[in-house]
């Protein structure tokens, strides 16, 4: 017996699959701010399951409670070729971080683009210098990445992250303005080599 609401459901699931794969484009404005749901992530495509999604708030408001550290984690398809671009326009768009400290952080995930990007205020920088963000996300983010284990990737990075925030409350200096490296090294070489994501 046909069912037309079962229907009409897989299909409408089928689209919405279709548009973010093959049909999105990247915008600032298009992209919700997690902070209006009481949460710390976007997820553009349901790329993470619930239950990861669940772990990773929990993570970040532990950080945000005990240093005041914002962290706002977005995953999507793409960023249309510009994932500094688009973590600093995120960035400026959503205020991340505390006013008097600009201590935001944004993780952008481009899972199509093969692109990871941690994009930080000028308050966690002498914290989370480049280098040190590289190391930890070559050892936690890509190899995850590579299995196409996202949430996996990103927890394992943030439980480093909360240490080293945990560790440095205290460094977490007061100037303001987002960090522009835009000389910020692409991961997108490594991960590609070998990469489950076709």
């Amino acid at each position: 017996m046909f069912n037309k609401k079962a229907f009409i459901f897989i299909l409408t699931i089928t689209l919405i699959a279709s548009l973010y794969s093959t049909e999105f484009t990247f915008s600032p404005d298009g992209i919700p701010n997690p902070r209006l749901y009481n949460g710390w992530i976007t997820d553009v495509g349901d790329y993470i399951s619930v239950e990861d999604e669940t772990e990773i708030n929990e993570t970040i408001s532990e950080i945000e409670t005990a240093t005041s550290v914002e962290i706002a984690v977005v995953i999507v398809p793409n960023c249309g070729g510009d994932i500094f671009g688009a973590a600093q326009a995120l960035g400026d768009l959503w205020k991340v971080g505390k006013k008097d400290k600009d201590n935001g952080v944004i993780i952008l995930a481009s899972i199509d683009e093969r692109e990871f990007r941690t994009h930080t205020g000028y308050g966690v920088e002498e914290i989370l210098p480049d280098g040190l963000v590289r190391t930890l996300q070559d050892t936690y983010v890509i190899p995850s990445f590579k299995e196409a284990k996202y949430g996996d990737g990103i927890l394992r990075y943030l439980t480093q992250l909360k240490k080293i925030f945990n560790n440095n409350e205290e460094d977490v200096s007061e100037d303001s303005g987002l960090a522009e490296d835009k000389d910020h090294e692409s991961l997108r070489d490594k991960y590609f080599n070998n990469s489950n994501i076709s």
